[in-house]
């Protein structure tokens, strides 16, 4: 479903971030550069793996600026598997970080 040999990076604000079994969500409004806006949503591991990364669900909160690092869907649709989140003070938080592609998980 997700391209893994790409990463593509997005500036946003958090509409929402659900703390949901058995992904967690996060939902981007992303401004084009023709000034278009739209909602981008980011599938994320599931809670109890972010927490062993050191999220929780008050990690992202509505409003909040981020750049979001993920692997796009492969359909071409926007969005995609989300691999890190950068917070405005410089805090990375990370989802899905997978090793070199040889060892990545059969797709």
């Amino acid at each position: 479903m997700f391209d893994l040999s790409r990463v593509d990076t997005v500036t946003g604000t958090v509409r929402v971030f659900e703390w949901t079994e058995p992904h967690a969500w996060l939902d981007l409004l992303i401004t084009d550069q023709s000034g278009q806006s739209q909602v981008v949503a980011f599938q994320c591991l599931d809670p109890g793996v972010l927490q062993r990364h050191g999220w929780n669900r008050y990690s992202l909160l509505s409003g909040q600026r981020v750049q979001v690092s993920y692997y796009p869907e492969r359909s071409g649709r926007p969005g995609g598997a989300l691999r890190t989140v950068t917070l405005g003070n410089g805090t990375v938080l990370a989802s899905y970080d997978f090793p070199p592609q040889a060892q990545r998980p059969a797709q």
